[in-house]
């Protein structure tokens, strides 16, 4: 069916502010996408199975498709879409489709505040399924930028105030450069030194004393040009147990 031009697009959750000018140039496509089986579910086809997406770090959004088509004989509403994070924005050209018709359904995540990898689920409810729903995974790698090891430093009250190490490692090709380190405690010492221009640094740390309990960061500042990710932090911990997860 061919829905009227003012109902072309069903946004079940908002998309984007399309009236915004530039908001379409924001939209980037990663060009790689891994597509296992499709995902059947009652008369309806999602293809692909899944997304797989990559995006370079400071891209602000990148778009996952999927197109779903009505195999059955009879005709079948979209009645709802929702996501589990307000990262992930979905919509859906045609809500409503007769047997054999297909539509696409796309999905914006917000991954400017990402490093690593994240993945997130689309729900899909239809008029067929009774409380049941469609998952439909998106996964997004953005490479990381800095090798902070190990990012949390612990001690034992009442152990010696032993020296730590924090290594930096830029992971990308293009410098990064620390420019400061600085402590959130008096009591605990930051130092650092450059091991490589741009490529590899150490934090030393040193607690005046272990005889109280101490929680505490280390804010390292960097040059990279990408804002939201110029700044990075560290953990220390001085507390009368050590949490064999978090230690080196």
């Amino acid at each position: 069916m061919t829905d009227s031009p003012a109902m072309s697009r069903h946004w079940l959750i908002p998309f984007c502010a399309m009236a915004l000018a530039g908001c379409e140039d924001e939209v980037k496509n990663s060009g790689e996408t891994e597509a296992g089986e499709p995902i059947i579910f009652e008369s309806l086809v999602f293809t692909p199975e899944f997304q797989m997406l990559e995006a370079e770090a400071g891209v602000e959004t990148v778009e996952a498709n999927f197109q779903v088509r009505n195999s059955g004989s009879e005709r079948v509403t979209i009645t709802g879409m929702e996501t589990n994070c307000a990262c992930l924005k979905v919509g859906v050209a045609d809500t409503v489709l007769d047997p054999r018709e297909e539509t696409k359904l796309s999905a914006l995540f917000e991954v400017s505040e990402l490093l690593g990898e994240s993945e997130k689920v689309i729900r899909v409810s239809t008029s067929e399924s009774t409380g049941r729903v469609a998952f439909l995974p998106v996964r997004v790698r953005v490479p990381e930028i800095f090798s902070i090891e190990p990012k949390n430093l612990q001690w034992l009250m009442g152990t010696e105030p032993e020296s730590k190490i924090i290594r930096i490692r830029i992971l990308r090709d293009e410098p990064v450069h620390v420019t400061s380190v600085k402590s959130s405690r008096d009591s605990m010492k930051a130092e650092w030194k450059e091991i490589e221009k741009g490529k590899k640094y150490e934090i030393t740390v040193i607690p005046e004393s272990t005889d109280d309990y101490l929680l505490g960061f280390i804010t390292i500042e960097t040059d990279l040009e990408l804002e939201r990710h110029r700044r990075q932090m560290a953990y220390m911990l001085i507390s009368d147990e050590i949490d064999e997860e978090q230690s080196e």
